[in-house]
């Protein structure tokens, strides 16, 4: 581990009934929110205690959680399909609207390209326009499965985007043109995350537990390294900064979270067998916290995680 970088728990949230499925955090590392099988959507502020706040509720669980339009709207990918925009100043669901049949599994959105990506279990991914969320286009990507992660290119962050697909296959979208076209298969059995490290480096992780750096260069892709990461399924990636050191953070269904160079030299193991020190049951969401993070799980814990 780079010189004086350790992460350890630094809170433990507590109060969700059942698996937390994601978690997403403000810009400021001020808020918290998280959601699960429950349809509890939970506000926390762990800066200033371990309370939760109950903003809203669905009737079903939620997949996915993205803070949209300056954080005062939150929308909610459900397991029945909807998308369930929440208003965090009223504290409340204000629509639902039927966007998958099948469910919600992947949300983008970008404040100033005015347009919302969501992505669902029937293969598909449709266009929505924000604010009116009206529904502009629908693709269905044949044979790919879930839609599991929506990820905008560096260099077209409003024109392009890698979809992560449930057949392990990772496909390209570009919006303008409407055209999709499958860049390769990279994983065995789901394609369940992505990340760009940087415009031409993409780190996948998929239901083989496998976790491989590729080299992407006019839509051509290079597998350049690659490791058994984890026993079980990765479900999560989470690239983040900290004190000038490059991070990669994985989550797996094995119960662990890892922490890993850019080139995937493994650093640091959270969580093991026979101990308390991380999560008990399967890990399935990251998100950044300053400089450390936060994972949540099927226990319902919600882990804050920090420099020791």
């Amino acid at each position: 581990m780079p010189a004086g970088i350790r992460f350890i728990p630094y809170k433990r949230l507590l109060g969700h009934p059942g698996p937390v499925f994601d978690l997403i955090s403000d810009g400021h590392f001020q808020k918290l929110f998280s959601a699960g099988s429950c349809g509890w959507i939970v506000q926390w502020e762990p800066v200033f205690g371990e309370d939760g706040r109950l903003i809203a509720t669905v009737p079903s669980s939620v997949f996915v959680l993205r803070l949209i339009e300056g954080e005062n709207y939150l929308l909610a990918g459900d397991s029945e399909g909807y998308l369930n925009l929440v208003n965090l100043k009223e504290a409340s669901a204000s629509r639902r609207i039927l966007a998958h049949p099948r469910g919600v599994f992947s949300i983008w959105f970008s404040a100033g390209g005015n347009f919302i990506l969501s992505g669902g279990a029937d293969s598909s991914v449709a266009l929505w326009e924000w604010p009116s969320m009206q529904l502009l286009q629908c693709w269905r990507l044949r044979g790919a499965g879930k839609i599991r992660s929506i990820t905008a290119f560096p260099d077209s962050p409003f024109s392009d985007f890698a979809i992560a697909a449930g057949n392990g296959a990772l496909y390209h979208l570009n919006v303008r043109r409407e055209e999709i076209i499958c860049l390769g298969q990279l994983h065995e059995g789901s394609l369940n995350a992505i990340l760009f490290l940087s415009t031409h480096r993409l780190v996948s992780g998929g239901w083989d537990a496998r976790l491989r750096l590729w080299d992407l260069h006019d839509r051509h892709l290079h597998l350049c390294c690659e490791v058994d990461a984890h026993n079980y399924a990765i479900y999560r990636l989470l690239y983040q900064n900290v004190r000038e050191c490059s991070l990669l953070i994985t989550a797996s269904r094995d119960k662990t979270v890892k922490v890993w160079t850019e080139d995937l030299n493994l650093l640091q193991r959270l969580g093991m067998p026979a101990t308390t020190e991380g999560h008990r049951r399967s890990v399935n969401a990251l998100t950044a916290w300053g400089d450390g993070f936060v994972s949540a799980g099927d226990d319902g814990q919600v882990i804050v995680w920090g420099i020791e």
